[in-house]
């Protein structure tokens, strides 16, 4: 039974303040951004997936009280996307604990999740793609386990191998401020989606930090008070 949403989301969170993964995000709007992207058809097991038009999403809705405005690539090809309510977790649960998938979708967000333009933004959804469905080890998406085949665009192909072979090769060096999130509905599409969020200091960090807090303190007072006896 093909569910797969003629119109696939992708792309890149965009929001101000970092929330718990284990927030619910409520998506209010879906609208899709490249009416004209190309079309691509898909092969997985007993599965086919015919001329499925790959472009991204602009996604808006409320996560944790917060406002957000947001791209988000489709994780999920057996359910049609939609609004509503979504758990968030962290992309490493959701993989089972795959870190080689993990890091290697880390790897191609941080280095091409920034690309615009219909051609390059539908072959980034197309290498997540291969990375979340792949069981071979050969990131290839014209081949193996989940392979497709172009009806417009023999180009899109070749630019979401190139993204793969990027992401394979850089995922020893990831930002460690980079976050990936799955907004996961039992009735929708599961999204991911991310952002760029500074580490939180360790507790013993926050200690040390309010002593060094405290001894600059207690250094202006001290200097305010020989300031003050100086002019006495």
């Amino acid at each position: 039974m093909n569910k797969l949403l003629s119109l696939a989301i992708a792309g890149t969170a965009l929001f101000a303040g970092a929330t718990s993964a284990n927030a619910a995000l409520t998506i209010t709007g879906i609208n899709v951004v490249n009416a004209n992207a190309p079309l691509a058809s898909f092969k997985m097991s007993n599965y086919d997936f015919d001329d499925v038009r790959v472009s991204p999403f602009n996604v808006t809705g409320n996560w944790d009280g917060n406002a957000v405005s947001m791209l988000a690539y489709c994780v999920d090809l057996f359910d049609y996307a939609g609004t509503g309510t979504f758990e968030v977790v962290d992309l490493l649960s959701y993989l089972g604990g795959d870190t080689t998938r993990y890091n290697r979708i880390s790897s191609l967000v941080d280095t091409y999740g920034a690309t615009s333009g219909s051609l390059s933004q539908a072959a980034m959804q197309m290498a997540i793609w291969e990375l979340v469905y792949e069981t071979s080890n050969n990131m290839d998406v014209t081949k193996n386990h989940f392979d497709s085949y172009w009806s417009n665009s023999g180009s899109l192909a070749s630019t979401a191998n190139s993204y793969l072979n990027g992401a394979v090769a850089g995922a020893g060096s990831i930002d460690p401020n980079l976050k990936l999130y799955v907004a996961k509905n039992s009735d929708k599409q599961d999204l991911l989606f991310y952002t760029y969020q500074p580490a939180v200091p360790e507790p013993a960090t926050w200690a040390m930090m309010i002593l060094g807090m405290g001894a600059v303190g207690c250094a202006m007072r001290a200097r305010r008070t020989r300031t003050t006896v100086s002019f006495a």
